[in-house]
């Protein structure tokens, strides 16, 4: 009896007492922390994806911005062209 007393005191009863608080960890993280993180997972991975689809949005607005730029910019340079040749001509009449 004293032999047996020993070993449950003794390495036989840490490692049962070991395994009991290893099971509680393991119940713990399973049922209560996992899914804390995991909602947060799931929050951040949604903002993350309304983060890029405002940024898909304002990407296309902006390339038809710059497209209404670039075809203002064509016209200014041509209406720029036909100034530019009015003044020539009439600095070639002149001379």
């Amino acid at each position: 009896m004293e032999q047996i007393l020993q070993m449950a005191l003794g390495p036989f009863g840490a490692l049962v007492v070991l395994c009991v608080v290893i099971y509680g960890i393991y119940s713990v993280g399973t049922k209560h922390l996992l899914p804390i993180v995991q909602g947060a997972v799931d929050r951040h991975l949604d903002q993350v994806d309304r983060m890029l689809n405002e940024h898909r949005e304002d990407r296309e607005i902006f390339k038809s911005t710059i497209e209404k730029i670039v075809d203002r910019l064509d016209k200014v340079e041509d209406d720029v062209a036909y100034i530019k040749g009015r003044i020539d001509n009439e600095r070639q009449k002149e001379l």
